[in-house]
């Protein structure tokens, strides 16, 4: 039997945020002249770093199959999968606890925008106090 999670006031709060800011990436397509354009998703760095490790030109040449590295970026892919077909720095492999955490904040939204993310490319990453230099 799994654990129940328990969020603080803050969590609960931050998640509801999330759930109204998250709806709009996922929903807000434009028409630009004769165009339709994909929401810009701005990620958090760990979530940002795990698409770009894993979101290559290379996953297609070793075989990977877009659900198979949406997989790899959630942290569901088997290892046996992933040693068959090494796909970047084996030490991304394990998803870190920030972004694990991130999925708990984003847990209705976020991965619908990690798939978009994935078939559109229409993501950047978030400026924040810790990367606004980059």
């Amino acid at each position: 039997m799994s654990e129940i999670k328990t969020y603080s006031q803050k969590e609960s709060n931050e998640m509801i945020e999330n759930n109204v800011n998250d709806f709009k990436y996922v929903y807000d397509f434009q028409i630009e002249g004769e165009q339709i354009v994909p929401p810009k998703i701005k990620f958090d760095k760990c979530v940002y770093d795990r698409l770009e490790a894993f979101n290559t030109e290379e996953a297609a040449d070793l075989g990977w199959t877009m659900y198979g590295v949406f997989r790899l970026i959630m942290g569901e892919c088997d290892k046996e999968d992933y040693d068959a077909n090494p796909l970047g720095d084996e030490s991304m492999f394990e998803p870190s606890d920030e972004f694990k955490h991130w999925l708990d904040m984003h847990y209705m939204w976020g991965p619908l925008m990690i798939m978009q993310a994935l078939l559109y490319g229409n993501y950047e990453l978030k400026k924040d106090k810790t990367n606004e230099a980059n």
